[in-house]
């Protein structure tokens, strides 16, 4: 894992793991990722994404990017939910849980704190 600053902020490049590479549907047109990125879960606000680099894709060598769905700093771990639309999600339900290793870039983006607290509204 290596870092950079940019604009003040921590990004990481990492290689990360598959812990987990599911259908979410019955359909199997939306599929959740779970993957092993300590240094990004610990680091992610909400509204931030990384780009991932799809193993055996080469063909196409722009990193995809992707918002992260849901992040645990305790266990290191990112959730990414992809949609089936093209050759290059469809390599990514290839993605086997303990085999491959996916090249992230992240957290990037402009995030916000996580709310400590909502306003109730009553009405009566």
């Amino acid at each position: 894992m290596s870092q950079s600053s940019v604009m003040g902020k921590t990004i990481c490049v990492d290689k990360a793991g598959v812990i987990s590479n599911r259908p979410l549907l019955t359909n199997r047109q939306v599929w959740q990722l779970r993957l092993s990125a300590p240094d990004i879960a610990a680091r992610v606000q909400p509204g931030q994404f990384v780009h991932l680099r799809i193993p055996g894709f080469a063909q196409h060598i722009l990193r995809r990017p992707f918002s992260i769905y849901d992040a645990n700093a305790a266990t290191g771990e990112i959730d990414i939910v992809y949609q089936l639309v093209g050759a290059g999600s469809r390599q990514m339900t290839q993605l086997s849980t303990g085999d491959d290793r996916v090249s992230l870039i992240g957290p990037i983006g402009r995030g916000w704190p996580a709310a400590c607290c909502w306003l109730a509204v009553v009405w009566a």
